[in-house]
């Protein structure tokens, strides 16, 4: 086992109004464990196998092209949206694999609190249930802003919620990840319903 904390943190463009949470980066276990490939980008569902950004570019109509994604467009185009990113998770254990079951959670990525607390967003993304139910998890019981009869591992893909003295809009988006038993037609259309326009 070995433990890998977060490098990337967090993506905030000036005037962020919405907010993506996903587990922790395959990218970061692959380079602890020295097997990045050519083409991994080091940032948030950076892994060759997550859909995420090839998602994001199909709702955007094909923005980042044909190709390996460009970590440029990528800013750029979470920059015209005014999308944030960050992980709930800064630093976890794993023998190596990546999927949420195989990450044994160290330490809760703080920083979570203080953009949904600081930040004027529109709503919260959550890329899959773990997301969804890790980020409440530690919002309840570690920081106590939310009542203990909280409800995780809700089925429930939009809601509202208050918070932080304002209410806002969450949603769980189906996760990315090609291990996800969804097809990409189903997530995409999903993603077109939930994303920014």
């Amino acid at each position: 086992m070995r433990s890998i904390k977060h490098e990337f943190i967090e993506y905030i463009p000036r005037g962020a109004e919405y907010l993506v949470i996903g587990t922790f980066p395959s990218v970061l276990v692959k380079k602890a464990f020295n097997r990045l490939g050519r083409n991994d980008v080091q940032f948030f569902y950076g892994g060759a196998t997550n859909e995420f950004w090839k998602l994001v570019g199909d709702v955007y109509g094909s923005v980042f092209g044909s190709g390996k994604v460009r970590l440029g467009n990528i800013k750029r185009l979470l920059d015209w949206k005014k999308i944030a990113l960050t992980d709930i998770v800064f630093r976890c254990r794993t023998a190596g694999l990546s999927g949420d079951s195989d990450l044994e959670v160290i330490e809760w990525n703080k920083r979570v609190e203080a953009i949904i607390r600081r930040k004027p967003l529109r709503a919260v993304y959550f890329t899959g249930n773990n997301a969804r139910d890790w980020t409440l998890k530690f919002l309840r019981d570690g920081l106590r802003v939310l009542p203990p009869h909280t409800a995780l591992g809700t089925a429930a893909r939009e809601w509202s919620m208050d918070i932080f003295g304002k209410r806002m809009k969450f949603y769980t988006l189906y996760s990315p990840s090609r291990r996800a038993r969804i097809a990409y037609k189903e997530k995409l259309k999903q993603y077109k319903k939930y994303l920014p326009r």
